[in-house]
């Protein structure tokens, strides 16, 4: 995180609070877990020449303000999001819009032990969803800044519950990134993300929870990523995707599960439920060209016999549970202009998006030594 240690501070050194989480702030961008940077160069220099400091956070403030100015300015130009701490404010953490930007308001009595400055929590449903998160984050900012985070994987089910506890406990930075489970766009939600809007509190908090726009993370790998990794016996399910990209219903494509698949009961069931209007027979009337592995009765009478654990007609082949570790590992030989280049233009936004995200609560650098 972009931490802006406000004016008031300034004013108000005689205060221990203040005092404390100066020198706090100062131990985590000396640790190169989070950035500083202040408005005017006055402000940092009241910091570095304030003797009632720690005298390795007077340093810190110090190289901050001769050494490393048009950095941080850059990157406080550059981020969506930064924090803002000051010297009292009784209504505790809040949360405002400046312009384009996102600035958390932290009182100085918050940052009251060196837990806070801890690298920010990134939290998924796995490690290689943080992972990949990472790597949309470095790609956004083609590797200009570090990304220093604790990747905390929540293990599906139980993410609400960790993030409910990283939120009431006011102590760490947190951003949870998780899956919207949608089988449409608008659909209803899944469990986990249910749960977790459920435990979220925006605005009031050091939290911030982001369920995606498309279905799962491996719906914002691109086809040619997958193509990269796949052998033989996942060569069906690229052609489908390929072929269902150049149609009126590629959005479509952000929502398949594409681990598993989509089997003919499913899409019938789909069908018969008619929701959203027209989705689901627009999606129909594009595939059913394409020549998929399903029974001419079923299509006829847009009807499955058999269950959904049964049905052995496929309208897309699944690419597998471990797929998004494939890539995340081809991914991690790449270059950032080349995994941009891998990116279909629907895709880009989606990565943009999440890796500025990713980026503001997550950028680091290099420790200062002093």
């Amino acid at each position: 995180m972009l931490f802006i240690p406000d004016k008031s501070l300034a004013k108000n050194l005689g205060s221990r609070h203040v005092r404390l989480a100066l020198d706090h702030i100062a131990l985590g961008r000396r640790e190169g877990k989070h950035l500083i940077f202040c408005e005017k160069r006055d402000i940092m220099k009241a910091f570095a020449d304030c003797g009632e400091l720690d005298t390795k956070a007077r340093a810190t403030y110090g190289t901050i303000l001769n050494k490393h100015w048009s950095f941080t300015k850059a990157c406080y130009d550059m981020f969506i999001l930064h924090a803002r701490v000051v010297a009292k404010d009784t209504g505790g953490v809040s949360w405002r819009s400046i312009g384009n930007k996102k600035e958390i308001k932290i009182p100085a009595e918050l940052i009251n032990d060196s837990a806070f400055i801890q690298k920010t929590i990134l939290l998924c449903e796995n490690e290689t969803d943080c992972k990949l998160y990472v790597k949309m984050a470095e790609t956004a900012m083609k590797r200009r800044i570090k990304i220093h985070c604790e990747r905390r994987g929540g293990g599906g089910s139980t993410t609400a519950d960790i993030y409910k506890g990283i939120r009431e406990e006011r102590k760490r930075l947190c951003l949870c990134l998780a899956d919207s489970d949608r089988d449409y766009p608008e659909g209803p939600l899944g469990d986990t993300s249910r749960k977790l809007e459920k435990a979220d509190t925006p605005d009031e908090t050091l939290c911030k929870l982001k369920i995606i726009g498309v279905r799962e993370l491996e719906n914002l790998i691109s086809t040619a990523m997958f193509g990269e990794v796949s052998s033989s016996d996942r060569m069906e399910c690229i052609d489908f995707l390929e072929k269902l990209e150049r149609t009126s219903s590629q959005k479509a494509r952000e929502f398949l599960d594409l681990k598993k698949g989509l089997n003919g009961h499913k899409l019938f069931s789909f069908l018969a439920g008619n929701h959203p209007p027209d989705y689901w027979q627009n999606f129909f009337n594009a595939v059913r060209s394409f020549k998929a592995n399903m029974k001419k009765e079923c299509v006829e009478n847009r009807e499955c016999p058999t269950s959904d654990k049964n049905c052995i007609c496929f309208v897309m082949k699944g690419l597998g549970d471990n797929i998004s570790e494939a890539v995340l590992e081809m991914l991690d030989r790449q270059s950032c202009l080349k995994i941009s280049e891998m990116l279909s233009e629907e895709l880009k936004p989606y990565w943009k998006e999440y890796g500025e995200l990713v980026a503001a609560w997550c950028c680091g650098a290099a420790p200062i030594v002093t």
